[in-house]
């Protein structure tokens, strides 16, 4: 069903919507038009037997969006970087004025009169109402569009989280619970996984001792950086003496050479100027599994741990 004029926001639209917004503030003008009028023609008990007539609006609405710009919003494949929302449309707002002052302080109205003042309200009411279901019919593409994004984001989480090879035999031919190559291969298992559960804990304990060795680092850091400042500063200031000495000496008409043999210059490489060298920056050290004495050798390679990938990327 087409909106009417009266509720139409092309009628009183503040800016002209693209494509998709135009589709969106459609159906949304439709849906509430047709709200109304069912709400008003039909009775409680005919609105509780009759489906709601939205389902309709809005099937025909992404029909419509799907060959749009964000047509890619109702498809199954990917959203790429290239694919951007549509953007919210901003509207000039003029300073806060009183209008037709001279109307409103009178005591009595014409019938043009208020006819006119109702015309420009309704204009005004129009106009914002057009401006904020283009808004809202941007949020609605917004949502639409990040809810799909969640929905990739998810998905790619957990197809990152890889699961540990459980299978014991690969021949896929049934096999015998009490067969004892079947149980050396779930003893092996357990042993593995036990292996793997003592890594991950390890590596846990290893990570928290880095960062509080990483914590201690940077403060060290920051205290050897403004201290080798202070020494830089002091000693330019004990160079810069010096040679004003010297130029005082040689004045006063004193042999330079004995000057200098009596009255040494400052070196920069000296212990009381030198910089304090820089710490080695901690690393993650993981202990290592100390392996059983007895059983039976057993190769991990089909037992995977999610985090050991994670820590190679690193």
């Amino acid at each position: 069903m087409a909106p009417s004029l009266e509720t139409s926001a092309k009628a009183y639209s503040p800016i002209i919507p693209s494509t998709p917004l135009r589709i969106v503030t459609d159906y949304l003008m439709d849906a509430a038009s047709s709200r109304n009028m069912s709400e008003s023609q039909q009775t409680s008990t005919e609105t509780q037997n009759t489906p709601a007539p939205n389902s309709f609006l809005a099937q025909t609405a992404i029909n419509q969006l799907a060959g749009t710009s964000v047509g890619f919003l109702f498809t199954k494949s990917p959203i790429h970087s290239s694919s951007l929302p549509p953007t919210l449309p901003t509207v000039e707002i003029s300073p806060v004025k009183q209008r037709m002052d001279h109307q409103l302080s009178k005591n009595t109205y014409t019938r043009a009169e208020v006819e006119e003042m109702l015309t420009v309200k309704q204009a005004e009411a129009n106009y914002w109402k057009g401006t904020a279901t283009q808004q809202q019919a941007v949020l609605v593409l917004q949502g639409v569009h990040n809810g799909k994004l969640c929905q990739q984001l998810q998905a790619k989480e957990e197809k990152g989280k890889k699961k540990a090879n459980t299978r014991l035999l690969a021949d896929g031919m049934p096999q015998v619970l009490t067969q004892p190559e079947l149980i050396r291969h779930v003893t092996e298992m357990e042993q593995a996984r036990g292996k793997l559960a003592v890594q991950k804990s390890n590596r846990a304990q290893a990570k928290k001792e880095l960062a509080e060795q990483m914590a201690e680092w940077r403060v060290h850091e920051k205290d050897r950086e403004k201290e080798n400042e202070r020494r830089k500063a002091a000693f330019e200031q004990a160079l810069e003496e010096w040679k004003l000495e010297r130029a005082a000496a040689k004045k006063r008409g004193e042999k330079v050479k004995q000057w200098d043999i009596d009255n040494s210059q400052p070196k920069r490489r000296s212990d009381e100027y030198r910089d304090i060298p820089k710490l080695p920056k901690p690393k993650l050290l993981l202990p290592e599994v100390e392996e059983a004495d007895d059983g039976e050798y057993f190769d991990l390679d089909g037992v995977v741990d999610s985090e050991d990938e994670d820590d190679n990327d690193e």
